[in-house]
């Protein structure tokens, strides 16, 4: 791990944010805290690396949006396709403002 520092912390909140990833196939800041770190590409990795190594199965990415806010998310794009991704990200946008 190069991003997040405390093991236990992370291992219990990558359960929860696996849940949600399995049944919407994206998490975004509404969703899961984590989300807003995936602007840093070492959070990113730190959790890709986990899922993967915990049985996920998919296409892992992320992404960032601007609207008037900057928000971020993951997503698995075997689930959710990028331009459907964006659109997410840019109501949550909306909402936060």
């Amino acid at each position: 791990m190069k991003y997040f520092t405390d093991v236990i912390e992370f291992n219990k909140e990558m359960t929860s944010l696996e849940k949600i990833l399995q049944i919407k196939g994206f998490v975004m800041e509404s969703d899961h805290a984590y989300a807003y770190t995936m602007q840093y590409d070492e959070a990113f990795a730190d959790v890709k690396e986990w899922l993967i190594n915990n049985g996920y199965k998919g296409e892992l990415k992320h992404l960032g949006a601007f609207e008037v806010v900057a928000v971020y998310g993951l997503y698995d794009s075997n689930k959710i396709d990028y331009n459907d991704m964006l659109e997410k990200l840019l109501n949550e946008a909306k909402s936060q403002i």
